[in-house]
């Protein structure tokens, strides 16, 4: 599959990267700096471009085939672990609609876009993908909004082009300390100072996130949500 990448240099989104560069996938992907990346020269292409910062679409993609792409994996979502600002992710939330607005209208066929689990804040027991949110927190509320505001504008009964992977808790030695897992192995798994003991999350290895949102992109199959956890 030929794949467009946004947010690429991500925790999530570095990893799926590479595997779907490991299982010769043609990958372009959108960064917002000039840093170099050791799987630079695996890439088909580099598009340097701050989604945040830059609004001028048309100069900079104005010869730019979106068309090639089976789809677009949309991980993007500036100045995380910051979850609080209404202001930031009001921010977040504008710019990713405009400048998907503008692929589709340049010809993107399908989109992936990375969800999160804390949509459910709020709710309690098990959950479900068709749950209703009702979360106030402003990084899943914005997230949230962006979902349904895809799901209306590119969504039928007949033809789904946008699909949103919602991820869950995930864990890696590569993680900061300040992290859960990271903090236990510190402390030699003893006890921690958590939010809540009596709150129970879906925590699994980013490995097996990777494997099953590369499973997602499957180009026979459409889905509106998908909860990706264990």
């Amino acid at each position: 599959m030929k794949i467009l990448i946004a947010g690429a240099t991500g925790f999530v989104g570095k990893k799926v990267l590479l595997r779907l560069l490991k299982l010769n996938h043609s990958i372009s992907i959108i960064q917002s700096s000039h840093s170099n990346n050791l799987f630079d020269n695996q890439l088909d292409e580099k598009i340097i471009f701050n989604i945040l910062k830059n609004d001028d679409y048309e100069k900079k993609f104005k010869d730019f085939n979106v068309k090639k792409f089976d789809c677009l994996l949309f991980f993007f979502w500036a100045d995380l672990p910051n979850y609080n600002s209404h202001i930031v992710h009001k921010k977040n939330y504008i710019v990713s609609k405009k400048f998907i607005d503008f692929l589709f209208k340049k010809g993107l066929n399908k989109i992936y876009t990375a969800g999160t689990c804390y949509e459910y804040l709020g709710h309690s027991g098990e959950v479900y993908e068709d749950l209703r949110i009702n979360t106030k927190l402003p990084y899943p509320y914005y997230k949230n909004k962006l979902r349904a505001y895809l799901n209306q504008k590119y969504n039928n009964r007949y033809n789904i082009k946008s699909s949103w992977i919602r991820i869950f808790y995930v864990y890696s030695k590569e993680q900061k300390e300040s992290s859960l897992v990271p903090q236990l192995h510190k402390n030699n798994y003893k006890k921690i100072e958590i939010n809540s003991s009596s709150r129970i999350v879906d925590i699994s290895h980013v490995n097996t996130h990777v494997k099953l949102i590369i499973k997602i992109l499957c180009p026979n199959k459409s889905f509106n949500v998908v909860n990706c956890c264990s």
